[in-house]
């Protein structure tokens, strides 16, 4: 399947775009699994609350034909940590059918293997500077990207790319 990275500062619509514009389309709610710290979809999942290994363990080894949101990663996916689970999350995607969501607050927090095994980024706004991401990404589109939301008036605007 397919792992997207949603990348915004904090107020800049991230939650509120996946849940409008992906989770509200997926008729099966059950197959939806969301890693949630401030509460913010328990209309979508209502699971009790559950530590990131153990929950992160459990999506890479048993959730098959799923939504997996982790929301707020930059906490627990950043560049400080290396997960082996959540690498086996996004190497095995397309095996195990899985739509991997993934909420940054900074394209800098983006570990390098998260971002060469996603599919997809949306953009809103962030506070990372140019010549940090290009150097870190070495990817004129993702530069032109942030040009282009930072240069929008609108707190909320994003763009979309298709990473490969």
């Amino acid at each position: 399947m397919r792992a997207y990275l949603i990348i915004g500062g904090t107020g800049t619509g991230k939650t509120t775009f996946i849940q409008q514009q992906i989770l509200s389309r997926i008729p099966n709610k059950n197959c939806i699994y969301i890693y949630d710290v401030q509460n913010e979809y328990s209309h979508f999942y209502n699971e009790p609350f559950d530590d990131f290994e153990n929950f992160i363990e459990r999506a890479a080894l048993r959730i098959r034909n799923a939504v997996i949101v982790l929301e707020e990663a930059t906490i627990f996916a950043n560049n400080r940590t290396s997960n082996y689970f959540l690498r086996k999350l996004l190497v095995d995607k397309r095996h195990t059918n899985n739509f991997i969501i993934l909420a940054y607050h900074s394209l800098r927090e983006i570990p390098r293997y998260v971002y060469d095994l996603s599919n997809y980024i949306t953009l809103f706004k962030t506070n990372d500077s140019p010549n940090l991401i290009r150097s870190k990404f070495e990817d004129q589109r993702i530069l032109d990207m942030m040009s282009d939301v930072k240069g929008n008036s609108n707190k909320f605007y994003s763009i979309s790319l298709k990473i490969y």
